[in-house]
């Protein structure tokens, strides 16, 4: 058990470090080149990493992920420009870093103008079935892969973070959850397992307005 432990512990610190880029299954390798690219072809700037097709917050998109061995400062002058229209579809391009010692990704999102409208206009709904959420909790954002059965839901709570790590903590117990790790109380992540699927739940410190923010991580098959 302290074997599977440690082998999940080393897991969830790499599933945290690249939440979005584990989302739709990405693994770094290198691409270069310095002609420009296409934002709405994105296979024109190197090859695609990974794609899938994704939910995100009711309505649906395909993702492209990229690596950028050479940083962030080529890709944004290749393309030129962040978000682009055409053909019926809008693609937004995003970069980002998921740890130190690996390259920038870019993650280009495209939707049709229906699927971007369903993804804007959707209300805020809990999506993940097997997690509760607490009395007043604001849904802001949800993503899913389904081959990757990967959610993430972000929410805000009006309750200081202790009370809401108390929230999960009883909750999960009484749901059939085993809490790993549980002797990092304070602070950091909180990593809860139940048979093959694995849930993380992140909070941050209450603002000024008394709502601290909670991310929900539940990847079905986590565990072989």
């Amino acid at each position: 058990m302290r074997g599977l432990t440690r082998t999940l512990q080393i897991g969830i610190l790499a599933l945290v470090a690249g939440l979005f880029a584990f989302l739709v299954q990405a693994a770094v390798f290198q691409t270069g080149g310095k002609t420009g690219g296409d934002l709405l072809n994105p296979d024109s700037y190197g090859r695609c990493l990974y794609r899938a097709a994704m939910q995100i917050n009711g309505g649906r998109a395909e993702v492209s992920v990229i690596a950028c061995e050479g940083g962030v400062a080529p890709l944004r002058a290749a393309f030129k420009v962040e978000q682009a229209t055409g053909d019926g579809r809008t693609v937004r391009l995003v970069t980002l870093k998921p740890s130190p010692d690996s390259p920038p990704l870019m993650v280009a999102v495209s939707q049709s103008v229906g699927e971007a409208k369903a993804s804007r206009s959707s209300e805020g709904r809990h999506r993940i079935d097997e997690i509760p959420i607490p009395s007043g909790a604001r849904v802001l954002s949800f993503q899913r892969n389904d081959e990757s059965r990967t959610s993430l839901e972000r929410l805000a709570v009006r309750m200081p973070e202790a009370g809401v790590r108390g929230y999960y903590d009883a909750i999960l117990a009484r749901d059939g959850w085993s809490r790993l790790f549980p002797e990092s109380r304070e602070g950091g992540l909180m990593v809860f397992m139940k048979g093959a699927t694995v849930c993380c739940v992140g909070v941050s410190a209450a603002d000024s307005y008394g709502e601290s923010r909670v991310t929900l991580l539940h990847k079905q098959g986590a565990v072989k």
